[in-house]
């Protein structure tokens, strides 16, 4: 399962535990997180016809870690790389992760 930067909070977050694969969906997303990479806890908790889902907060199945916005990519195996230095998964995490936001 690959990994990827939210958009907006700069968490790292799993594609299998947000709505990542439906964020072109007009029918299940918001207009204002349509198109957006969101984390579980940044993306909206309903759908686009205001029934809920399960989103809108973290989902627990792993520790958020937040990451420099902007900094990050998903590589070509699906791990999260920081784009200047190329430390990727656990090592990009040590040297750049925070348990706090960081570009608010």
């Amino acid at each position: 399962m690959s990994i990827f930067q939210c958009e907006k909070c700069g968490c790292a977050e799993n594609t299998a535990c947000s709505m990542f694969h439906c964020r072109n969906s007009e029918r299940l997303m918001h207009k204002l997180d349509l198109g957006k990479k969101l984390c579980s806890a940044c993306v909206s908790g309903t759908f686009a016809s205001g029934e809920p889902n399960k989103y809108g907060k973290w989902h627990n199945r792993f520790k958020r870690t937040y990451l420099p916005k902007g900094e990050f990519i998903t590589n070509d195996q699906g791990n999260i790389e920081h784009i200047k230095s190329g430390l990727i998964g656990n090592e990009a995490y040590k040297k750049y992760g925070s348990d706090t936001e960081i570009n608010k």
